[in-house]
């Protein structure tokens, strides 16, 4: 099998590549083009810098030669989950995913103008410091909260030991391994798949077994945004983030031992979800989405928190 690897401007067209010969795979930053024992892949000019970082990651955790690594973060992902050696003994747990997370994450916006200033606190790197506190990748989840966790070899739990201790310093690479692109779903897969032309029904399966404590990091992360944001009552909260009055920290966090950052602080105009500008920092929407939208909390019970954090 060889490999060659494009660092583009302008990604081709999946339809012209396979219009006669091969498969590809598109995300959002990569297409993948595999012809016989030859495979392309073509990735965003702009993302090398961030793929090698994560390639040189992967390499040094496994043992791996570095022209050996994937250069998508979906097959390095896999390759460290190969390298850590978990069996898939407790399954993708489908039928238990619309019960954990019922909506991805806590929203909450009420459209508002503050003169007096606010702060945008998120926590940092949510998922991974929520995950990397389970010392095994073998979780299986009940419903009503109940979590039970499995023992892994000594060999498998020295490897999840290394994977803690140096993956975390690749965000993209992180987020394959643990959080909603780990997770994903079976109908909506997060890819396009190419055949002949023409977009065909994806196969195949999610690419590692860190999908369970997926979902119970999310799940969690979910509930501590939400825990935090009902008793400040907040004005805005999206996923891992909220909005305090100047002077305020997220202090029920702080005692839970989560470790979060200031993001923005200053005069705050919030739009909806996704829009707002505070201080000097504005959102990616904000221009786009200036009509003030409503969104109320989707409340869950907050209950597998309790895994991982004290009570309150």
């Amino acid at each position: 099998m060889t490999r060659s690897i494009h660092y583009v401007q302008k990604m081709p067209d999946p339809c012209v590549l396979t219009a006669t010969i091969g498969m590809a795979w598109k995300n959002q930053y990569c297409i993948t083009y595999r012809k016989g024992s030859h495979t392309d892949y073509y990735l965003h000019e702009g993302t090398k810098e961030k793929i090698i970082q994560a390639m040189r990651i992967t390499a040094e955790t496994t043992g791996l030669d570095f022209h050996d690594v994937k250069p998508t973060y979906s097959g390095m992902a896999r390759q460290i989950s190969e390298w850590i050696g978990v069996s898939d003994v407790i399954g993708k747990q489908s039928d238990i995913l619309p019960v954990i997370l019922p909506v991805w994450h806590y929203q909450k916006a009420y459209p508002a103008k503050v003169s007096q200033g606010l702060v945008l606190w998120d926590m940092t790197s949510a998922y991974w410091q929520i995950a990397i506190k389970s010392d095994t990748l073998k979780v299986y989840l009940a419903r009503g909260g109940k979590v039970i966790p499995q023992r892994m070899s000594r060999e498998e739990g020295l490897r999840w030991n290394r994977v803690r201790e140096t993956v975390g310093e690749s965000k993209p690479l992180r987020l394959s391994m643990i959080g909603v692109n780990s997770v994903g779903t079976d109908s909506k897969p997060s890819f396009k798949v190419y055949f002949r032309g023409e977009i065909v029904p994806p196969s195949g399966k999610p690419p590692t077994w860190f999908r369970p404590l997926s979902m119970l990091t999310i799940r969690i992360a979910y509930e501590l945004t939400q825990i935090q944001a009902e008793a400040a009552d907040v004005v805005y909260a999206n996923a891992d983030a909220i909005t305090l009055e100047e002077g305020e920290t997220p202090e029920l966090w702080e005692y839970m031992g989560i470790k979060f950052r200031e993001k923005a602080r200053g005069p705050a105009q919030i739009n909806s979800v996704g829009s707002y500008r505070i201080g000097e920092t504005e959102s990616g929407l904000f221009q786009v989405r200036r009509s003030p939208v409503i969104t109320e909390p989707t409340h869950i019970i907050p209950e597998y928190y309790k895994v991982f954090f004290p009570k309150v």
